[in-house]
């Protein structure tokens, strides 16, 4: 073989490998281009904000309208400090005054509080309910009358102080309006739960209502007969129609758990028991006392987390829950916190159990003992925002550490995600599951 033909050998050959080379270089390119595409895809994308809100495109038929309101839509906002508009909000209109609720769980609580009103008012047209008066002016507490014809909208039911002042001629023994006090709230503990209420709640006109028949029941001696409507029917049952046939609020045997709690215990009773099972789960006390004290999260809120988390006994880093929980500074995300301990508990017990909760910005994620890491969110409305694009990196994050495997990540939300939140997780390997 002459010179001439050993070169366009030596080229032909060079050239080869040189493509060979090439389709190899552009090969992994393609690989690494589609490993980022689903970071990288979006990344143009402008974020999007809530749009105008429909109260009926988004709430169940149920919830729409009921025998004493109707609900309004209020459209969310991104500046929204609190909930950053991941929650509905509405406006609650109704004859015994107007109501806001910040989330769907919310318009529940509120629909319901409101029927409850409307029974209360009933019972205090009753002729039991006028004889129950008459009753308590003739009797040791005949100063509490004027606060069952104007009652105060407080848990305690009574001004601070008015206790001494109702009892001055009563004999009550050796704890004296102390006593009295106790008796009274044990009372009503009982009447809120035959309505199915929080004797906690923050809602001013049910406490209104609720203490002026407590306080007649108490005061007369009636006690919890006095919860009969004009037309002879039970409280009760006319509430726990809400539950069963309404379907307004719903109803779980950990929920039913709690509310026993709450009618066998005083606040105080019931902190008691709330500090002895977190010394079980956190061993920093100012965890434990800054929870227990903590003025955004009434008793009830306090008691579902608490028991929620003592329950699943054995997961790593349930105190992590807590350390979270107590930088908590408004009620709106307190309950959030509550709800997203319910869904951690509920996922742990009904699907697949939890095995160590893990701090994700200012909520957590959870990873289970198939190795999935999932977040469980109480959110109506999950759309593309810079909030949940950092919540989704840092998600992601932990699929690629080391501490663990990590087979799947998901995000489970209570509402709904947008069809651009869903594309987006799509693409970056989030699977997302809505109305957990």
């Amino acid at each position: 073989m002459n010179l001439t033909s050993r070169l366009q050998r030596s080229c032909y050959v060079g050239f080869k490998n040189l493509n060979l080379f090439m389709v190899l270089v552009i090969g992994i390119m393609a690989c690494l281009a589609t490993d980022c595409m689903g970071q990288r895809e979006f990344d143009h994308l402008i974020y999007e904000t809530p749009g105008f809100l429909i109260a009926s495109d988004v709430l169940p038929p149920e919830l729409k309208m009921g025998r004493s309101y109707s609900v309004r839509g209020v459209t969310a906002s991104t500046e929204d400090t609190k909930t950053l508009g991941f929650t509905h909000r509405f406006e609650i209109t109704s004859r015994y005054g107007n109501f806001e609720a910040f989330c769907i769980d919310k318009v529940r609580i509120r629909a319901h509080e409101i029927n409850a009103i409307a029974v209360l008012r009933d019972i205090k047209e009753t002729m039991a309910f006028s004889e129950a008066i008459k009753k308590a002016r003739k009797g040791p507490y005949e100063k509490a009358v004027y606060l069952i014809k104007d009652p105060v909208d407080t848990v305690k039911g009574v001004p601070e102080g008015g206790w001494r002042f109702i009892t001055q001629s009563a004999e009550t023994g050796e704890g004296g309006s102390a006593d009295a006090l106790t008796d009274f709230f044990k009372l009503k503990c009982r009447y809120a739960y035959e309505l199915v209420v929080d004797v906690y709640s923050t809602n001013k006109e049910l406490q209104k209502e609720l203490n002026s028949v407590s306080l007649a029941g108490f005061t007369s001696g009636t006690g919890a007969s006095l919860l009969v409507t004009k037309s002879g029917k039970s409280a009760k049952g006319l509430m726990l129609k809400d539950v069963s046939d309404l379907k307004i609020i719903t109803r779980t045997p950990f929920l039913d758990e709690i509310d026993n709690l709450l009618l066998d215990n005083t606040q105080n009773s019931l902190k008691i028991v709330n500090r002895e099972k977190l010394k079980q789960i956190v061993k920093e006390n100012y965890v434990i006392e800054g929870f227990l004290n903590h003025d955004n999260y009434t008793p009830r809120n306090k008691t579902i987390i608490v028991h929620a988390l003592a329950k699943m006994d054995g997961i790593k880093n349930r105190d992590i829950f807590l350390k979270q929980a107590i930088l908590v500074d408004n009620e709106e995300v307190a309950f959030i916190y509550q709800r997203m301990a319910e869904m951690i508990y509920g996922y742990h017990k009904n699907v697949k159990p939890v095995v160590e909760i893990i701090p994700v910005r200012k909520m957590v994620a959870n990873y289970t003992s198939d190795q999935t890491i999932i977040a469980t969110l109480p959110i109506d409305n999950l759309y593309w925002s810079e909030p949940t694009d950092l919540f989704v990196s840092e998600l992601l994050q932990l699929s690629k550490s080391e501490k663990r495997p990590v087979t799947q990540v998901i995000m489970g939300i209570s509402g709904k995600a947008t069809s651009l939140a869903k594309e987006v997780l799509t693409a970056r390997g989030i699977m997302i599951q809505e109305n957990m």
